[in-house]
C-alpha cells in the first residue's frame, strides 16, 4: 500500500543510549549519536575505564495494531585509557570529640560525613581501592591515648581504640593513598590525602568502690537491745575496706588524672526510719569506722545503705557513687529467770527459837545475751 510507505517515510527516528549510573561521574556530557552515525561525548578529566552503553532507534509511529516502534538493541562499549600521572593532594582537618572508653573497642567516623572538595557528591567510598594508610603525630605521647593505632576499614569507616580511661586531647595524621577499580568509573584516577584529627577525649567519671568487712556485718546481726543507744552509739572500727577511686590506674602523659587519685571521697550512710520509735542514726568516717546508734529500747531487724561519693560529677554519662547494703539486728531484752531448787519446811520447837538456812533458788539468769561492748 503506497500510503503506509509514504507515512513511514515521514516518520522522525531517534537514536536512545541507555548507559549505567557509574558513567554520570565519567562523562561531562552523556554519549549522543546522531542520525548521519557521529558518536559524540565528553569525558570528565582523569576518568578512566571501560563502560557499556547500549543503542536502539527509535520512530515516532507508535505501536497502534501491534505495530513496532523500535529496532533491536546493540551494544557497544566506550574505552578511556588511564594516563599514569602523579596522584592528586586532599587535605583535610577534623576535630573529633569522643568519651572517655572504660573498655577495649572501636570507635568509628564514617567518612561520608567528611566532605572533600576534591571529591565528586555521593561518591561512594567502596569504588576506591585503599592502597597504603600511614598514621603519624608531632604529638610524642600520642600512642599512650589509643590502644591500637587508626585504621581505615572497608566499609568506610575510621576505627580507633582508645586507651580505656584515658582522656585528653591530641593529634594525628593519616596519609592513605587510593585508587579506582578498573572496571568502576570514576573521576579519580589515584588519590592521596592527608587527613589531620585533632583528638580530644572528653573524661567520664567511673564510680569509686569499696566492700564491707565480713566481721563487722557478722557483728551488726548480734546486737543487744540498749547496746548501741543513743547515749552510748556502738563504734565499728574497719567497718568498710579496700575503698578505692573510679579507674585505679597511672596518670596520663599530660598530667590527666586517669586513675582518678586526686578525687575526694565521702561515705553518706542512708538514715533508717522506725516508726515511730525513730531513727537510726549513723556515720561513717574517712578511716572506714563505722558509728551507730538505735532508738532506745527498740529492737528488731533493719536494713542499713552505705553510700561512696567522689566529686568526679556525672558528665558525659560518668558515675560518682556506688553503694552497699548491710542488715542489722538488735535482738529483744530477755526478762530474768529462775527456779526453786525444793519446798522447805521450817518446825519452830517450843520456848527455842532458832533460825534454819536453806539453798532454795537455781539456774538464775538476767536473761540478757552475753556480748563484749564495741565501744
Amino acid at each position: 500500500d503506497g500510503s503506509i510507505v509514504t507515512s513511514e517515510r515521514s516518520q522522525r527516528s531517534t537514536f536512545i543510549f541507555m548507559t549505567t549510573d557509574s558513567t554520570s561521574y565519567s562523562f561531562v556530557q552523556a554519549p549522543v549519536l546522531y542520525p548521519n552515525g557521529t558518536l559524540q561525548f565528553a569525558a570528565n578529566p582523569n576518568a578512566f575505564g571501560v563502560f557499556t552503553v547500549r543503542v536502539y532507534l527509535k520512530d515516532d509511529g507508535g505501536t497502534l495494531y501491534r505495530g513496532t516502534d523500535q529496532s533491536n538493541i546493540l551494544e557497544t562499549r566506550i574505552t578511556l585509557s588511564r594516563i599514569q600521572e602523579t596522584a592528586a593532594a586532599d587535605v583535610y582537618v577534623q576535630n573529633w570529640t569522643v568519651p572517655e572508653s572504660h573498655f577495649i573497642g572501636q570507635r568509628e567516623l564514617f567518612f561520608s560525613d567528611l566532605v572533600f572538595p576534591t571529591l565528586p557528591p555521593n561518591l561512594a567510598f567502596f569504588s576506591l581501592q585503599i592502597e597504603t594508610v600511614n598514621v603519624s603525630s608531632g604529638d610524642s605521647t600520642f600512642a599512650k591515648y589509643l590502644n591500637t593505632l587508626p585504621q581505615i576499614t572497608s566499609e568506610g569507616y575510621l576505627a580507633i581504640s582508645l586507651t580505656p580511661f584515658a582522656f585528653g586531647t591530641t593529634n594525628f595524621t593519616i596519609r592513605w593513598s587510593a585508587r579506582s577499580s578498573e572496571s568502576i568509573s570514576t573521576v579519580l584516577a589515584d588519590r592521596r590525602s592527608d587527613w589531620y584529627f585533632s583528638l580530644t577525649i572528653l573524661p567520664v567519671n567511673n564510680a569509686p568502690t569499696f566492700e564491707v568487712n565480713a566481721t563487722s556485718i557478722a557483728r551488726l546481726l548480734l546486737l543487744e537491745q540498749d547496746e548501741c543507744s543513743t547515749e552510748f552509739p556502738c563504734i565499728l572500727e574497719n567497718f568498710v575496706i579496700n575503698v578505692l577511686t573510679g579507674a585505679n590506674i597511672s596518670g596520663g602523659p599530660k598530667g590527666e588524672d586517669w586513675g582518678e587519685r586526686n578525687q575526694l571521697l565521702s561515705f553518706i550512710v542512708l538514715p533508717t526510719y522506725l516508726n515511730p520509735l525513730g531513727v537510726i542514726s549513723s556515720s561513717i568516717d574517712t578511716l572506714g569506722t563505722l558509728n551507730i546508734s538505735f532508738p532506745d529500747h527498740w529492737n528488731g531487724e533493719a536494713t542499713i545503705m552505705l553510700v561512696l561519693v567522689d566529686n568526679g560529677g556525672n558528665e558525659n554519662g560518668g558515675q560518682n557513687n556506688s553503694t552497699n547494703v548491710v542488715q542489722a539486728k538488735v535482738n529483744p531484752n530477755i526478762p530474768p529467770v529462775f527456779d526453786l531448787s525444793e519446798t522447805v519446811l521450817i518446825y519452830i520447837e517450843a520456848k527455842i527459837a532458832k533460825t534454819y538456812n536453806a539453798i532454795i533458788l537455781q539456774n538464775i539468769s538476767t536473761g540478757q545475751i552475753t556480748n563484749s561492748k564495741i565501744r
